[in-house]
């Protein structure tokens, strides 16, 4: 099956499932070694795992909802990991009455939302930084980020999140467009329209350079 960058994939957990096909088991854990050791820091109701990442040699999960675990500040030593998965609140709503999905905030954690695109991303930044600092070398970081509209404006949520993922060292490995509806943002009848309204979201795959330390499958 012929993977297009840009698509409508059933969900998320499909959607992950291609990019570990493409970039986690053929290039790096081939010829009889072990798993890799996968981190989901912002696990939620782990909707990205309905598939098993079966060859796995471990997978440890963190979200600050269910053990408390901030991923702008980890546990995990520097370089311990070789795939993370990033799914930050990426879009700042200002306020929950802007929503026309009922359980978007809940699902994305936007209860408490960010006053601005600007405070939001700063702290999806501090997370980048801490999933670079964990990424071992040759390792995968897949982040997932968008561009909004905020107040009339556009914010450019995607170039902010690569931007600063190359500031941290990281290589753009490619970028996955999953289409899905037209997002939660509400119909005002009557109001003219001025921008156009978004229906997708990125997933951007960073591999960390440098010499990946091969690692003994009986320790």
């Amino acid at each position: 099956m012929t993977v297009l960058e840009a698509q409508s994939w059933p969900n998320n957990s499909d959607l992950i499932s291609a990019v570990f096909d493409m970039h986690v088991w053929p290039k790096q854990w081939a010829q009889g070694e072990h798993g890799p050791d996968i981190m989901d820091v912002t696990y939620g109701k782990g909707l990205w795992w309905q598939w098993v990442p079966g060859r796995a040699h471990t997978f440890t999960s963190h979200d600050f909802k269910l053990d408390g675990v901030d991923f702008t500040n980890l546990p995990e030593a520097d370089a311990s990991m070789d795939v993370i998965a990033f799914d930050p609140d990426y879009v700042a709503p200002g306020g929950r009455d802007t929503s026309t999905i009922p359980d978007f905030n809940e699902r994305y954690g936007l209860n408490d939302p960010y006053e601005s695109p600007r405070s939001l991303q700063a702290h999806i930044n501090e997370g980048l930084g801490e999933c670079a600092r964990v990424l071992r070398p040759q390792g995968i970081l897949m982040v997932k980020c968008s561009t909004y509209i905020s107040s009339g404006k556009p914010w450019l949520g995607e170039y902010h999140t690569i931007g600063h993922g190359l500031r941290c060292d990281l290589v753009v490995e490619d970028i996955f467009v999953h289409i899905s509806g037209t997002g939660p943002q509400p119909d005002r009848p009557g109001s003219r329209q001025q921008h156009a309204r978004s229906n997708s979201s990125r997933l951007i795959v960073f591999r960390k350079p440098g010499r990946r330390r091969k690692i003994n499958a009986t320790a």
